[in-house]
């Protein structure tokens, strides 16, 4: 059985049909907390918080598999470490820490008592005469706000598994991020004491299989990893929190250690590398080679083939069995996302476990017995599948329901795309907000919660601001949002997902000028 974690406190149950809130939020994970919090400071005191899943968290309530970590400095990816007076017990927390973590924020905040757990959205309009949004949930909620924030994340469902006739096996299967521990036994930090006389096969070689793989193969009595590409794994390093370095942090020290690790991964080496871990230190050797350029997708692509060139050594030195070491080694130009991890490899010495490289195709099928591969029988009892999530933008699930100011869905807008102003606002939606990556309009980084966080921030001020000049309603114009977005669509050369042509750190210094410029292409505005 897996170790229960602890649950969430019991949530409001709202029994008004028209009941009021300042502020709606889509989503519990580190988006939704971040704009929570922001709000919050901006003098919003009402907020809901609505997710379907029985907790805060995001993703990082749902994963629950063996092994699974940040793979990003913790003290930069867990947010809100200063106000919560929290440090992480090491550099790469573990899921288990982080969603303690996202519940500590919730606590914080006083989200529980005003939160929405098991709950959907199913449709948002927009009145007019009153400037406020009217919000439909599926246990029959009808809440009104002035504002809604959609921070539905864009890690929600898992990749469905790639083979046909799964429904012939007569095996156990499940996915990763799933993880079935009445099956396997163990919990999240392994001893899967239930896999001892079943042979396992586990479906992919990316950043869950890497972590989820070194327990398999300590557990199970045969282990066979399906791989299509190679990973590229180096060094992870981890190693518990130091004290004494705790000792010497001064207030400020998270943010300054934020914008500090984004400087180094986008080129622009403006300090010495506080964080100086496998992912500064790649980029800072790629800076040392090639110049950094506009197109943030480009430069963090240059970095995956130079890890992968880099790695590579890595197989050798530790795969002993040179076929092995031969299949596992990635091809030294790969595009494949950087791994981190110091027991990938060593598990591949096991005499348990067999790589078996599919190629590009990856598994032909399923039969009754296990899985085929290049027309090769694999009989196994059960198959994991480590295939990561499908992506999805903000609205995926709501967009047929959101309803604007013409009575029309956003989806009658969207037909070829999203339209907004920074990735934040769209024209014809007033005071409705998205807090995650709306189809690349704005920016990334590999420190997701950067990004929340900034855009949280900016989203604050855009309601402060409205406030400040005494009205309720904003919304970005026409004309404003068809600029950005031909800005976005110019330089991304018809490449998906598109985003601000500018590294990270430019993107959030345009939006603080943007801002102190007068909020340009916001029409404020009040009720009739």
């Amino acid at each position: 059985m897996s170790a229960a974690r602890p649950r969430a406190a019991a949530a409001v149950t709202v029994t008004d049909a028209d009941a009021d809130a300042d502020a709606v939020i889509v989503g519990a994970g580190f988006a939704g907390l971040l704009t929570a919090a922001h709000l919050l400071r901006a003098g919003l005191t009402d907020i809901r918080v609505v997710d379907a899943a029985d907790d805060v968290g995001g993703v990082w309530h749902s994963n629950r598999y063996p092994g699974a970590q940040c793979d990003v400095d913790g003290y930069c990816y867990l947010p809100l470490l200063e106000e919560t007076g929290y440090i992480p017990s090491e550099k790469y927390p573990h899921a288990p820490e982080i969603h303690a973590h996202a519940r500590r924020i919730a606590t914080h905040l006083h989200l529980y008592e005003r939160a929405l757990f098991g709950t959907r959205v199913q449709r948002m309009t927009w009145n007019e005469a009153t400037g406020r949004w009217t919000v439909h949930t599926d246990r029959g909620h009808r809440i009104t706000a002035r504002y809604v924030v959609l921070a539905t994340g864009v890690f929600v469902e898992p990749r469905p598994a790639p083979l046909t006739d799964l429904a012939s096996f007569t095996g156990h299967h499940f996915h990763a991020n799933r993880w079935d521990y009445h099956y396997t036994g163990g919990d999240e930090r392994g001893h899967l004491n239930r896999l001892t006389d079943k042979t396992v096969a586990v479906v992919g070689t990316g950043a869950t299989a890497v972590q989820i793989i070194p327990h398999l193969g300590a557990s199970a009595g045969a282990l066979l990893i399906f791989q299509r590409t190679p990973a590229t794994v180096g060094i992870r390093g981890n190693r518990p929190t130091d004290p004494t370095w705790v000792a010497t942090l001064e207030p400020g020290w998270q943010k300054r250690r934020i914008h500090n690790f984004t400087e180094h991964t986008e080129g622009t080496l403006g300090a010495a590398d506080l964080v100086d871990d496998g992912w500064s230190n790649l980029y800072r050797t790629l800076r040392t080679r090639t110049t950094p350029h506009d197109d943030p997708l480009r430069w963090r692509v240059d970095g995956h083939r130079l890890h992968a060139h880099l790695s590579r050594p890595r197989v050798s030195r530790i795969v002993t069995d040179p076929a092995t070491a031969r299949s596992a080694t990635p091809a030294p130009d790969s595009p494949a996302r950087p791994c981190f991890h110091d027991q990938y490899l060593p598990t591949l010495n096991n005499p348990n476990t067999t790589l078996i490289d599919c190629g590009p195709p990856g598994l032909d099928r399923c039969y009754d017995a296990g899985v085929i591969a290049h027309g090769r029988r694999y009989p196994v009892d059960c198959i994991v599948f480590a295939t990561g999530f499908d992506r999805t933008a903000p609205t995926d699930h709501l967009t047929p329901q959101i309803i604007g100011t013409d009575g029309r869905p956003l989806t009658h807008w969207w037909t070829t795309g999203p339209t907004s102003l920074h990735g934040v606002l769209t024209h014809g939606f007033p005071n409705l907000f998205f807090n995650g990556f709306l189809d690349g309009h704005g920016t990334r980084t590999l420190n997701i919660t950067h990004v929340l966080d900034e855009i949280a921030e900016h989203i604050a001020a855009i309601v402060t601001e409205t406030h400040h000049r005494a009205t309720t309603v904003c919304e970005v114009s026409e004309h404003a949002q068809t600029h950005w977005t031909e800005t976005i669509e110019t330089a991304a050369h018809h490449r998906t997902p598109a985003l601000y042509p500018a590294p990270p750190t430019h993107f959030f210094a345009l939006l603080r000028t943007w801002r102190a410029h007068h909020f340009d292409g916001l029409e404020f505005r009040n009720p009739p």
